[in-house]
Order: C-alpha cells, then structure tokens, then sequence
C-alpha cells in the first residue's frame, strides 16, 4: 500500500494557534502539531498536552483555549468497594477550576454510557484504556452522592472527557429519565489491550510428540496442540 495523504493540520485553533509541525517519520509527513493558547487563555489539552493529531479517518483531536473564568477539568476517581476487580470500581467525578478550587463529588448515570467514554476517563487517571463493566455485587453504589451527569459518551477512543468529540449533559435536565444508584457508571482501566503468555512443553502420543501451547490470558488458559512433529 502507499503512504497515506498528508494531513494539513490546522494553523489556528480557538482561541490559540499552531507552533510546530510534527511529522510521522516513517512517510515524512506532518500528522500532528504542537499549540499555543493566546495571551489571556488557558488551554484544555488532549491527552497527549498541547498536542493535536489526525486520525486515519481525516478528522482531528485538538486542544482549545478558554477564558480562566469558563476553564476547568474533571478529576475521576474509582471507588471499587469490596469487588476483587483490578482497577476498576464506581466512577466519582468533580470539576477543578482556574482559581485552585474544586467543585463537589457528583456520580454519572450509566444512560447511553459507551466504551470511548470509558478510555477518556480511565486515560485521565494516567491508564491507556478502559471499558464499561457490570459493577458485581461487591462493587456497590457509591453512597451519599448526587448524580451529576447523564448521557455521557465519546464519538473516538482516544480522547479526554473535555474533549469536543464527547458528550456529557447535565443531570436533572428537563426530558432526561431519572436514574437509580445502581446506575452509577461503572469502568475498568488498564494500559495493555490484552496480554498472552505462551508456554510449551513436548509430550509424547500414539508414537508421535505433539506440543501443547498454553495460553494465558486475564488469569484463563486454553490447551490447544499448535504443532506435530514426527518421532524420529
């Protein structure tokens, strides 16, 4: 197959502007750009800082700048109660502000939760990737917390919960159904996608050695006979 297009990433964002190209090396080709907010703005980065990029298909993660006084992220926290579940639990959330002060721990409503919603708020606790879970019945609802949130969701799975590709509205809201505890969202965080252990050993049937793979994978192993060789 042949290099991909170039991919003209934009000179101006809002309220900041481009200050570096970043090529891929492998086709000498720019695919990401560093930014810089304006005087005044304070910058709501991706997951990768001030950087921005293009995804395969042509659209783009960007940062943007904002008024100190409309800026914030959102802190999550995973509160797992007694589930044996690694790195996962109930989703707690508040926003932090320019001034150093922070707003109340509020839960989210699973409604129209998804998958890419799940890798921004794991991504930021500092993990790679996250999915939705059934919470056990170890990992109860968190108590004495208001839901926040509702229809929360991302269009990509590479993003922050701030980004534009992603969803959130207010709970409450006129129209939204209204949500049980047990509706608090619920994620897994982790940084590989999967991971295989692959162990052999030679064993001799009917005359014949066979050898068995082992694979491991998240704590389960299947058997399989992967190759023949003749007894010589």
């Amino acid at each position: 197959p042949g290099s991909p297009e170039p991919c003209n990433m934009p000179e101006k964002i809002l309220n900041g502007y481009r200050v570096e190209e970043i090529k891929n090396e492998m086709y000498d080709i720019v695919e990401q750009a560093r930014y810089r907010c304006n005087s005044g703005y304070m910058m709501s980065e991706t997951w990768k800082g001030d950087i921005g990029w293009c995804r395969s298909d042509r659209t783009f993660e960007l940062p943007y700048c904002m008024d100190p006084k409309e800026w914030h992220t959102v802190e999550f926290e995973l509160v797992s109660g007694f589930s044996k579940m690694e790195n996962a639990g109930r989703v707690r959330a508040r926003h932090n502000y320019a001034d150093g002060s922070s707003g109340d721990w509020y839960a989210g409503c699973d409604d129209h939760f998804n998958g890419p919603a799940a890798g921004a708020i794991c991504r930021s606790m500092g993990f790679r990737h996250g999915k939705q879970v059934t919470a056990d019945k170890k990992m109860k609802p968190i108590e004495d917390i208001p839901f926040g949130m509702t229809n929360v969701f991302c269009y990509h799975d590479d993003t922050l919960m701030m980004s534009p590709s992603c969803n959130g509205d207010e709970y409450g809201q006129m129209g939204w159904p209204l949500c049980a505890p047990e509706e608090q969202i619920a994620i897994q965080c982790f940084d590989d996608m999967w991971k295989v252990d692959v162990g052999f050993k030679m064993v001799q049937r009917s005359g014949k050695m066979f050898c068995p793979t082992q694979v491991m994978k998240k704590e389960k192993s299947t058997d399989c006979d992967s190759a023949l060789i003749p007894l010589l």
